[in-house]
This record gives C-alpha cells, sequence and structure tokens, in this order.
C-alpha cells in the first residue's frame, strides 16, 4: 500500500515502473510532478516504418536532427553530452538539456530542463517530464505504421508566465500539442526517408562525423548501410 501511496504523489500516473527509477531521478521526476504547472496528452504523426528503426531515430537524436536540417524538416541541433543525455536549441530561440532516465521496448521517460530568454518577461525556465509511448501497428495498406503518444507534465518557473499559462493553455490545445510534438514529427519523417531510400540516407550518414560508426548501428536495420567506405 505504501508503495502505490508513493507513486499517486511524487511520480505521475503515466511513468511505467517507477521503482527502476534510480533515486536522483526519480527525486527530479517529483520535483516538476509535485509542483507542476500544467499537463498535455498528445499524439505525434504516426511513424510509418518498422519499430526497430524508429528506435534507432529516437535514441541517436543528433543525426536525426542532423537529418532533418538535410532534408529541409526541421531546424534543431542536438549534441550528445554524455550516454543517454543531449543538449537542444531549436529556431526560436530555446535552449534544452534532456536525458532519457527509463526505457522499455515501447517506452520512453524524458526529464528535460528548458530556458528562454524574451522581451516582454525576461528569461523564462521550465521542466518537463515526458513518456513517450510507441504503439506498433499496420495501416490500411498493411505496412508498418507506430502510434506516438506522449504524456508530459510542466513545471514552468515563472509566476506570472505559468499562471498566464494555466488559463491560455487551454484555449489553445493545437499549439501546445504541436510544440510538444515537434521533435518527433522531424524524427517520423526522417525515418520515412531513410526507409523509402536507405541508399541516399547511408550515403548521407557516411558524410556525417562519426559517421562509420552510426552506419554501423543503422546497418542492423538498413543493409545499404553495410560496407560501404
Amino acid at each position: 500500500m505504501s508503495g502505490v501511496t508513493a507513486r499517486s504523489h511524487d511520480v505521475p500516473p503515466y511513468v511505467p515502473h517507477p521503482e527502476r527509477l534510480e533515486p536522483g531521478a526519480r527525486a527530479e521526476v517529483a520535483a516538476i510532478w509535485t509542483r507542476r504547472t500544467l499537463v498535455r496528452s498528445a499524439t505525434a504523426e504516426p511513424a510509418r516504418v518498422p519499430i526497430d528503426l524508429y528506435r534507432l531515430f529516437i535514441d541517436i537524436p543528433e543525426i536525426t536532427a542532423a537529418a532533418g536540417r538535410h532534408l529541409g524538416v526541421g531546424k534543431h541541433r542536438v549534441v550528445r553530452t554524455a550516454a543517454d543525455e543531449f543538449d537542444v536549441e531549436d529556431h526560436e530561440g530555446t535552449r534544452a538539456h534532456y536525458r532519457v532516465i527509463l526505457r522499455t521496448p515501447t517506452q520512453r521517460v524524458i526529464v528535460a530542463r528548458a530556458r528562454r530568454t524574451t522581451r516582454v518577461v525576461g528569461e523564462v525556465r521550465g521542466a518537463t517530464v515526458t513518456v513517450l509511448t510507441l504503439v506498433p501497428g499496420v495501416g490500411s495498406d498493411w505496412q508498418p505504421e507506430i502510434v506516438q503518444r506522449l504524456e508530459s507534465a510542466v513545471r514552468i518557473h515563472h509566476r506570472i508566465v505559468a499562471m498566464i499559462a494555466r488559463v491560455l493553455v487551454p484555449l489553445f490545445p493545437s499549439y501546445a500539442d504541436r510544440k510538444i510534438g515537434e521533435v518527433f514529427a522531424i524524427a517520423t519523417r526522417v525515418a520515412a526517408w531513410a526507409a523509402a531510400r536507405p541508399d541516399d540516407f547511408c550515403l548521407w550518414l557516411g558524410a556525417q562525423p562519426d559517421g562509420p560508426r552510426h552506419r554501423e548501428v543503422f546497418a542492423r536495420e538498413l543493409p545499404a548501410c553495410r560496407g560501404l567506405d
């Protein structure tokens, strides 16, 4: 009973296997959840590729972001800073750091901290705990189709902005959902390119920093990435 009570208070109900979180990660999740400003649920654009291939693009976001810029479908820049940690900068001046604190075959639990400076209220900082759930299936054409569900708790470290957000976000859910799902929409389009044109993707990948190592990883799902100089 105590475990159920603890979970209900300090961990979002949508976080899987909270008992598997490291103490530091659980404390970070609790700090966001117990002082949350907003809770959002969204469904990102379906990914029409095999799930094993799509997981690579989720787990190697620096390649996904670079490919998105190459294709003209995104402007994000991602730098890996540790095994499961990343710095992100978007095209609107937001800088963020996130880490993946739990992985399952179909889910990723992500904690992120972001900041943005605005002319009206100055610097606004926030933190989120997000669960990405991948639901594999098939589309009407019997091709693979992965439904992407996102559930997030957001804490805004700015009293006035937080107050405004609580009032306005329910009126504009489509905008909030677009921002939450933006990175995953890029991953969806990049993965579709790799699946449809693997030769082009693998040649492009080989020209990237640390390309040979990444090609070796992608070769598990894309035979076109094997044996390239």
